[in-house]
């Protein structure tokens, strides 16, 4: 048994060594066919890819050519557009009938009424659209290639909007290295949304800001007068030179904080490594080696807002105006707002509506915890200090026309001070007019939103 099985294992072996030689020599003539088949083409194949690839690469480069000259336009567009035409302002008296009462008015006074005039016919114009908004873009392209079209203007639109291939013959845009340089170039603004659309511009002008003429078609619109609809009637007077329009006042807020004062022969080090060096111990403890450096500034049309944020403990702010102590305002926060925003936060918790003409600084406490903590209206030339009385550990957030946000710290403090540069928005019949019809749609819109105006429908167990 055990022989005939030997003989049975070297058959098999046998077997297999003959289907591996086979299998050798079966495969060794593969290659050597595909080789005889390969050699021959492979020069013209090389040929061929080479002026494909050379034919790519031209294309490449001409593409990256075309990139370049693109992107150096877009990057030098507003350094070539020439300066903003000449205008002339003037201040009316809202009231033509005091004007001559018993003589003894100067006929000169200024009053709250402002008329804007054009030296010369506006040649460029910037547009501002609600972002990712099909609506606003589609009424973007009519407005723009009428404006080309029809008065020969320069429609700049923002970097961030997408320009398509067939408006690119009057939609022009610019980097954000220029943007500065837009107060310089723009003649006016049109604003496509709503009252978050006018915020947006008034953060894109730091200085001088050209007049705006706003179109509702956002979600609120008690400061859009206009009507999109009418678009060409409403800018074609714009364009002819005299309107009226509402100076609007700005808020300039300065952050200060607390930052060590490094002796000359010392190097200047990162707060981690002050914090872990040893041999600054003393330096930072000591507080007369500490000064308030400016870390941040901002410009706000609304309001700016103190609040504890996250904190669930109340908080507690010290306000000084010129110098003089006012109040420790104990609550949930203190808006400090302008009489723009005073029918937006500020009128939430219980402060006053104010002209928009009437330029002045007014304090709101949100929610305050004493009785004698009341809505206060200040001077437009007073200026505020607001800091944070200490509380070991906690810390508030201040918000900028509900857009930007900062944390306080302790020992930080808070400069609020009016504007030299106000925004001009357009009036469509006078400034008192507007503001009445806008406040008419927020109480409309109150109306709406409101739970006693609402059909409730209840169900009964019984």
């Amino acid at each position: 048994m055990i022989s005939n099985s030997f003989k049975l294992i070297n058959k098999v072996k046998n077997i297999s060594s003959l289907i591996n030689n086979n299998q050798r020599y079966f495969l060794s003539g593969i290659p050597n066919s595909s080789k005889s088949t390969t050699t021959t083409p492979t020069t013209p194949t090389n040929n061929v890819n080479n002026n494909n690839n050379s034919n790519n690469n031209n294309n490449n480069n001409n593409n990256n050519n075309n990139n370049n000259n693109i992107n150096n336009h877009i990057k030098n567009l507003l350094s070539t557009i020439p300066n903003k035409v000449e205008y002339k302002i003037k201040r009316e008296n809202n009231n033509p009938d005091s004007r001559n009462v018993n003589n003894n008015i100067d006929q000169n006074q200024e009053g709250s009424r402002t008329r804007f005039q054009w030296l010369q016919k506006p040649k460029t114009v910037l547009i501002i659209k609600k972002h990712k908004d099909k609506k606003t873009s589609a009424w973007l392209n009519k407005m723009a290639s009428w404006l080309k079209t029809t008065h020969g203007m320069r429609v700049l639109v923002e970097p961030n909007v997408t320009i398509p291939s067939e408006a690119q013959s009057y939609l022009e845009t610019y980097s954000e290295e220029e943007s500065h340089l837009l107060g310089k170039v723009v003649d006016f603004v049109v604003t496509l949304g709503g009252d978050g659309t006018l915020l947006h511009v008034s953060s894109l002008f730091k200085q001088d800001v050209p007049p705006i003429i706003a179109f509702h078609l956002g979600t609120l619109g008690f400061l859009m007068p206009f009507s999109i609809e009418n678009y060409q009637e409403s800018i074609t007077n714009v364009i002819k030179g005299e309107f009226l329009c509402t100076n609007r006042m700005r808020l300039i807020c300065d952050i200060y904080s607390k930052h060590p004062i490094l002796p000359p022969n010392i190097p200047q080090l990162t707060p981690i490594d002050i914090s872990n060096n040893n041999n600054n111990n003393n330096l930072n403890n000591n507080n007369n080696n500490e000064e308030m450096k400016l870390i941040k500034s901002f410009q706000v049309l609304n309001e700016v807002t103190l609040h504890r944020g996250s904190n669930p403990h109340v908080t507690t702010i010290n306000c000084t105006i010129n110098g003089d102590n006012l109040s420790d305002i104990v609550g949930d926060g203190l808006i400090v707002a302008t009489a723009t925003g005073s029918t937006a936060y500020s009128m939430s918790c219980g402060g006053p509506m104010v002209h928009p003409c009437i330029n002045c600084i007014l304090l709101t406490p949100i929610c305050p915890s004493s009785f004698s903590s009341k809505p206060a209206l200040l001077p437009d030339d007073s200026i505020l200090k607001l800091m944070m009385i200490s509380q070991k550990g906690r810390s508030i957030s201040a918000t900028f026309d509900g857009t930007r946000s900062i944390k306080i710290e302790q020992s930080d403090y808070i400069i609020i001070r009016k504007s030299k540069y106000p925004l001009l928005t357009i009036n469509k019949t006078n400034e008192t007019t507007d503001w009445v019809h806008g406040n008419g749609k927020l109480i409309e819109t109150s109306e709406k939103s409101s739970i006693w105006n609402q059909n409730v429908y209840t169900t009964s167990a019984n």
